[in-house]
């Protein structure tokens, strides 16, 4: 979850060696460096020694050009452009030949005193620049190497390396670049320089000259490489406070060169295709007092292998990082550092495209160490940002992911701020361990996390050779944090999550806290279609979550630190479906076991149509020594319990003091079962319970308790204090009471035959009820009879059985035997109107309406 080593070049000991990718070019040339002769003043050249001494060449203003119909240089020798004119601003060289430029020795540009010359310095070949590992720059100005075939000027003229007779020389500044079809392209396979113990440059005791190459300008100028494909393998570029520029155009470009305090800033906007831009173990550094800008645009840029780009600052605020790709891959422990180790802000990082991925430990951090505050990680990308995995070293995990981070254990006295996360997506996956975070550690407060996407996914945590990875008790789960660590005074920042789709699992985490003297940070979370936390680690201990805490991680274990006296953040949650399973748990609390300095447990708020806790779903907000927290739930159409499910403010869990916390419930309506034991707790131990407020159309399912059961229970209980209060406002109750179970088989039409002659049963009846108001045919009036209808709720009879009759003995014996009683075999109206049942069957008499039929002709 923390990133707490340093990185600087100047304190890693890099073993570079060459490496023999294959990677496609014109033919080098290897003589060295010729003359084309087609300038006015042309072009001379002349061996010195290990030196190829080049002077004439046509001068224009503060503008010198040079041309050659071969420029490489090999290993060992040094091509030393000479001038005549110390005015001299621009020193610009095209390559009119068919062979690319292989640059394997050094190029330097020399006043006429012998002095290395402030001059700026343009290498122009269409058909490609190769710097080998020995290659190494002496100049005073900023370097641009290109494979455009023209280099354009403020006037409207362009110096051309193709068409050599519409070239015009002119006095004007250098404006843009314009490519051909077929751009060539650009490897840099120079190596990083040699340091000392101490981690500085190691020079030659003669010369003055660096030993073992790389290429490196003096400290505020710009090193631009602008061609087609760009390749870095172990290349090594150092610019301190300086500029980098990396630019991998296509067919027919044309970029403008936009002057700025270092030298240049390549503008793309007239770009319409990109190529591909590639660095393997390559190390890009433009640290320095106040840092420098690394700028790389391509189709696709990729860092493999342990590429780093520095951009560390001292006492002057740093620059930008920016990286302009449809597609950016950081794999294998590259890392895109900016770090403050004075007063200066570290650099701003930039990240555009359509996908990010970070994989196998890759990341890109700010961090400060002393008194300068970090500068703020942006990233847009329209597709996706994909984060995966880590790396363990010395029994530490190494996550990918996006990091700005306040000192660390080894910088307690960090005094900065932390800057702000802003990441924009369609997609967001953080899998495996790998993590997005602002921390602190000292006494600077960390940065604000802010995430705008369509579906976040955070899954899985930490593995070592598929093993879980849990060092210090507490995997290393994938997830977004930001938070404030053991020693720390500062706070956290806030995290702010706005999505259509979260998806928290498999011990992943969405988390804000404090295990320090600060305040955790607030989280606010919004998902308009559903939020589904659900699942743990591989091994079943560690829970997915969502927690705004201090002290501790609620419901893990890793609780009860007792400088953590910083009080917990407030979580908020507005969501449409809100589903907690498979122990998938919503928590905030203050878990600081020290019972005198022990904060309040904090609030969550959640706002949702359908609340779902299944499997042991929890909302908690716990205590190990203060008050309980809040909870609010506000569910507009149903709030569903199952399985050991739970909702609870309980305080005191260190058997110490603290009032259990509010719970407030607003839902349309609360379902679970009795034997589901699902709980609704704002106990306590020491203090008195809390209080449980519930308003709801209906509540079914769960029993108020005065303490604990096996069943679904609704509790405000204390073990040693006062017991809390329960109200409940539902009008509606349980349907689920005093119900009486239906025969599922048919009933027996025919009558009982309890009520044959000579049953033990004198309790049978015969009820003409008449037609009940129903008309005797379809086509008749309805009539006047109507028949009672018990409408009393079953339950008024639930209990009522039949008792069979007791026979009981006469005082004296009766002198005859009663007669037996016939069943009635028909019945007969009298002229009163009485039915009267007959023993046999009577003359069928035709039943009589009160109603006159009705006549159609008196309608």
């Amino acid at each position: 979850m923390l990133r707490t080593s340093l990185f600087s070049l100047r304190s890693l000991t890099l073993l570079m060696i060459a490496i023999g990718n294959t990677f496609l070019c014109p033919p080098v040339a290897q003589s060295q460096v010729r003359s084309d002769g087609t300038l006015p003043n042309p072009t001379l050249v002349r061996s010195q020694g290990n030196r190829l001494v080049i002077t004439g060449g046509s001068q224009a203003g503060t503008n010198l050009f040079h041309s050659f119909q071969l420029f490489s240089v090999p290993g060992g020798e040094i091509a030393s452009f000479r001038l005549s004119n110390g005015n001299t601003t621009n020193v610009i060289s095209r390559v009119t030949g068919p062979a690319a430029s292989r640059i394997d020795g050094g190029i330097e540009v020399l006043q006429p005193n012998g002095a290395v010359s402030p001059a700026n310095f343009f290498l122009i070949n269409p058909h490609g620049i190769i710097f080998g590992p020995n290659a190494s720059l002496n100049i005073g100005g900023s370097f641009l190497a290109t494979t455009a075939e023209r280099l354009t000027f403020a006037d409207g003229t362009a110096f051309s390396a193709v068409n050599t007779r519409s070239s015009l020389l002119t006095v004007s500044v250098p404006t843009g670049l314009q490519f051909g079809l077929s751009p060539g392209p650009i490897r840099n396979e120079s190596l990083v320089p040699l340091l000392d113990e101490n981690g500085n440059v190691v020079l030659d005791e003669q010369s003055g000259a660096i030993l073992s190459g790389g290429l490196q300008l003096i400290p505020d100028r710009t090193l631009a490489f602008i061609g087609g494909m760009l390749a870095f393998p172990e290349g090594a570029v150092t610019v301190p406070d300086g500029r980098v520029e990396f630019g991998s155009v296509g067919a027919g470009s044309t970029v403008r060169l936009v002057p700025v305090d270092e030298g240049w800033r390549i503008d793309y906007q007239g770009v319409q295709d990109f190529q591909d831009i590639y660095f393997d173990a390559a190390t890009i550094d433009v640290s320095g007092e106040g840092g420098g800008s690394i700028q790389a645009q391509g189709r696709r840029v990729t860092l493999t292998n342990e590429t780093f780009w520095f951009a560390d600052v001292f006492d002057r605020d740093g620059g930008e990082i920016r990286i302009r790709a449809s597609e950016v891959l950081m794999d294998g422990s590259s890392e895109i550092l900016s770090a403050s180790e004075g007063a200066g802000r570290t650099a701003n990082i930039v990240v555009e495209g359509d996908r990010l991925t970070l994989r196998n430990g890759s990341n890109i951090t700010l961090i400060n160490t002393a008194s300068g505050n970090t500068g703020n990680l942006t990233v847009t990308m329209q597709d996706s940002i994909d984060l995966q995995g880590g790396v363990v070293e010395d029994n530490e995990w190494l996550p990918s992911g996006l990091f700005n981070q306040i000192g660390g254990f080894e910088y307690p006295d960090t005094e900065g701020n932390g800057g702000k996360i802003t990441l924009t997506t369609s997609s967001l996956n953080v899998l495996s361990g790998a993590q997005i975070s602002t921390t602190t550690f000292a006494i600077g407060n960390a940065g604000a996390i802010q995430v705008t996407t369509n579906q976040v996914v955070l899954d899985g945590v930490a593995l070592n050779e598929g093993q879980l990875f849990a060092p210090r008790s507490l995997p290393s789960g994938s997830g977004i944090f930001a938070g404030t660590e053991q020693g720390s005074r500062g706070d956290g920042g806030a995290l702010s999550l706005t999505t259509e789709q979260l998806s928290i699992l498999n011990g992943a985490v969405l988390q804000t806290t404090t295990f320090g003297l600060g305040n955790a940070g607030d989280m606010q979370v919004q998902a308009s279609d559903f939020i589904r936390v659900s699942g743990a680690d591989i091994e079943n201990r560690f829970p997915s979550s969502i927690i705004a805490s201090s002290g501790g991680i609620p419901g893990t274990g890793f609780e009860g630190f007792p400088e953590a006296t910083g009080r917990g953040g407030t979580l908020q949650i507005q969501t449409d479906r809100l589903q907690l399973t498979n122990r998938g748990t919503i928590a905030v609390g203050s878990l600081n076991s020290d019972e005198n300095r022990a904060r309040g447990g904090g609030r969550a708020i959640i706002e949702a149509n359908v609340i779902e806790l299944s499997d042991r779903g929890r909302i908690l907000t716990a205590t190990a020594s203060g008050n309980g927290g809040d909870v609010q739930l506000r569910a507009r159409d149903l709030i569903f319990l199952q399985d050991n499910s739970q909702i609870s403010t309980n305080a005191g869990s260190a058997r110490t003091g603290g009032n259990g916390g509010n719970i407030t419930i607003d839902s349309g309506f609360i379902i679970t079962a009795l034997p589901e034991n699902s709980d609704i707790t704002a106990n306590a131990y020491n203090g008195a319970g809390g209080a449980i407020a519930i308003t709801a159309r209906g509540v079914f399912g769960i029993a108020v308790q005065p303490a604990l059961t096996n069943q679904s229970d609704i509790t405000a209980s204390s073990e040693l204090g006062v017991n809390g209060t329960i109200q409940i406002n539902a009008p509606n109750t349980d349907p689920t009471r005093g119900l009486v179970a239906l025969a599922s088989t048919p009933v027996n039409a025919q009558l009982d035959q309890r009520c044959q002659t000579g049953g033990s049963t004198t309790t049978s009846r015969f009820v003409e009820t008449g037609r009940g108001g129903l008309p005797p045919g379809p086509d008749a009036m309805l009539g006047g009879s109507g028949v009672w209808d018990d409408r009393r709720l079953p339950t008024e009879f639930a209990d009522t059985t039949v008792q069979p009759a007791q026979s009981v003995q006469p005082a004296t014996p009766l002198s005859s035997p009663s007669s037996p009683i016939i069943e009635a075999q028909g019945w007969i109206r009298s002229d009163r109107g009485e039915v009267v049942l007959t023993a046999n069957s009577p003359t069928v008499v035709p039943y009589s309406s009160w109603q006159s039929p009705t006549n159609c002709q008196n309608l």
